[in-house]
C-alpha cells in the first residue's frame, strides 16, 4: 500500500481589476491580473522518490472588452510550467509557457444570455462552488475545460423561486490556440480518443438551476435554498492504440447530475452552507465503465473566516472486472480580512487546506497546504 504525506499548496496570488464590468459605460476594458507561487512538498512516499518538492509561479491574466451595453469579449491568458508529452524512452521535461485558456464572445439579450467562443462548459454545482484548496480534487474529474461552442442562459421567476436553464453545445479544441508559447503543451488530436473529442460537435448538456433567495446561477453563494438537475452527452471518440491492443471499443457517455445546496443562519453572525450533489456517467471518458460521483461539503461562514469539509466518494463499475474505489476528505479554512492591505487598497485572503485520499489500487496520499492571495 503507498503513503504518502503531502505538504502542499503554499501560494500567494496578486489580482488586478481595473474596474468591474458591470460599472463601466461601454465601450470599455476591464483587465486583471493574477500571480500566484505556489509550492509542493511530498515526503515518505512509498514507493520512490521518497520525497519531493516544487515551486512553480503561475500567472493570468484576464481581459473583458465591453464593445456595448449588451455585447462583450473575454479573454483569459495563463502562464504556469508546462509538462511536456513523454519522449519515446518515458522522459517528460517542464518548463515555463503560455496559453489562451478562453477567448468568446457574451452577448446579454435581457432575460437571455449567449456565450460563443472557447471556453468551460458549465456542469457540475460543486466543481463551481467549491473555493477551498483540495475540495474539488475528484469532483473535477468531470469539468469540461477549453473547449469550442456555444452556451446559452434562460432565467426566470416563477412560484417565488429564481430559476435557470442553460443550454450548451460543444467540442474539444485541437485549434492552434490549443498550443502554447514557450514550452509546448502536448497538443489534442482525433487520435487521443476520449468522450466528445471528435470532428464537429461532440458534446452537449442541458441543466436546470433553481433558488430562492437569490439569483438561481448564484445560489451557493448567496441563496437561502438550491439545486441543479444536468444531462450532458457526448460523442465516443476514435480507439485509442491501448484500445486497439485490448480490443475495446469506445462508447458514447451520458451523464446524470443533481445537486442541493442550503444555507442556515445559526446566529446573527454564523451560517452553515451544505451542498450535497451525485453525478453518474454511462460509459465514462467514453471508457468500458460507469462512474458514480458523491460529494458532500459542509461551510461555516462566521465574519472573515470560512471553515469547509468535503467529502467525495468515487465508485468505478469496470465491466468484467471488481468495483473499484476512491475516496478524499478536505478540510479547509479560508481567510477574508476586512480592509485593505498596505495602504494599497488591496485586501488578503489566507487559505489553509488538508486533505486525505484514498484510491482504488490502495494508495493514500495526505496533503496538507497554505495559500496567500493578495487581491486589488
Amino acid at each position: 500500500m503507498l503513503r504518502t504525506f503531502c505538504l502542499a499548496g503554499i501560494g500567494l496570488a496578486v489580482s488586478t481589476m481595473a474596474a468591474a464590468a458591470e460599472e463601466c459605460t461601454a465601450p470599455c476594458l476591464d483587465t486583471a491580473f493574477t500571480l500566484e507561487l505556489q509550492g509542493d512538498w511530498i515526503f515518505d512516499a512509498t514507493p520512490p522518490p521518497s520525497t519531493s518538492s516544487t515551486l512553480e509561479p503561475t500567472l493570468s491574466v484576464d481581459l473583458l472588452f465591453r464593445a456595448t451595453d449588451a455585447l462583450s469579449f473575454v479573454g483569459s491568458i495563463t502562464a504556469e510550467n508546462i509538462s511536456e508529452a513523454p519522449d519515446e524512452d518515458g522522459f517528460v521535461s517542464d518548463g515555463p509557457g503560455a496559453f489562451l485558456g478562453e477567448i468568446y464572445g457574451q452577448y446579454e439579450a435581457d432575460p437571455f444570455s449567449f456565450r460563443l467562443g472557447k471556453f468551460d462548459p458549465d456542469f457540475s454545482l460543486a466543481s463551481a462552488a467549491l473555493s477551498d484548496l483540495y475540495g474539488t480534487d475528484i469532483v473535477s474529474d468531470y469539468d469540461a475545460e477549453e473547449r469550442w461552442g456555444v452556451q446559452a442562459t434562460v432565467p426566470f421567476e416563477a412560484a417565488s423561486l429564481s430559476h435557470a436553464v442553460t443550454v450548451n453545445v460543444f467540442t474539444t479544441d485541437r485549434t492552434i490556440l490549443n498550443r502554447s508559447i514557450g514550452t509546448q503543451r502536448p497538443r489534442l488530436t482525433l487520435a487521443d480518443g476520449g468522450a466528445g473529442n471528435v470532428e464537429g460537435i461532440g458534446s452537449a448538456g442541458i441543466f436546470y438551476d433553481f433558488c430562492s433567495g437569490a439569483e438561481a446561477t448564484s445560489c451557493f453563494e448567496d441563496g437561502d435554498a438550491g439545486g441543479r438537475f444536468g444531462l450532458r452527452y457526448q460523442k465516443a471518440g476514435a480507439q485509442t492504440e491501448e484500445q486497439i491492443e485490448d480490443e475495446i471499443v469506445p462508447e458514447d457517455e451520458i451523464g446524470y447530475l443533481g445537486a442541493v445546496n442550503k444555507r442556515f443562519a445559526l446566529s446573527d453572525a454564523v451560517d452553515l452552507v451544505l451542498l450535497g450533489e451525485v453525478a453518474y456517467f454511462r460509459n465514462f471518458e467514453s471508457a468500458p465503465e460507469d462512474a458514480l460521483f458523491s460529494t458532500g461539503t459542509a461551510a461555516i461562514e462566521t465574519g472573515p473566516l470560512t471553515y469547509t469539509a468535503t467529502y467525495t466518494n468515487r465508485k468505478t463499475e469496470v465491466f468484467g472486472e471488481p468495483d473499484a474505489t476512491d475516496e478524499l476528505i478536505a478540510l479547509g479554512v479560508i481567510y477574508r480580512p476586512a480592509g485593505s492591505a498596505f495602504g494599497t487598497g488591496a485586501s488578503w485572503v489566507l487559505d489553509a487546506g488538508l486533505s486525505f485520499l484514498s484510491t482504488a489500487d490502495g494508495e493514500e496520499e495526505n496533503r496538507l497546504g497554505l495559500r496567500a492571495s493578495l487581491e486589488f
